[in-house]
């Protein structure tokens, strides 16, 4: 499944209006609107926002938990 990033681009005032989807008949709509109203637009992947190392822990926490492999600390314990 891929996000693409669909961005109108107003030269004269140099801004840009950007649009995230995953649905490829919003993509050939907003296309479709740019090419009739003559804007200029480029479609891309939109950038990461996240840090990839981190959710990559993330991911491995939650797979070591469907295996079994956490460790239980009591409540009371926390604050030793």
């Amino acid at each position: 499944m891929f996000i693409f990033a669909v961005q109108f681009i107003n030269v004269i005032a140099m801004t840009y209006i950007t649009f995230q989807t995953m649905d490829t008949m919003q993509i050939d709509n907003l296309i479709a609107y740019a090419q009739r109203e003559k804007l200029q637009y480029k479609i891309s992947e939109p950038e990461v926002r996240y840090n990839q190392e981190f959710v990559a822990k993330i991911k491995e926490s939650l797979e070591q938990e469907r295996n079994g492999q956490t460790v239980k600390i009591k409540t009371e314990d926390l604050w030793k």
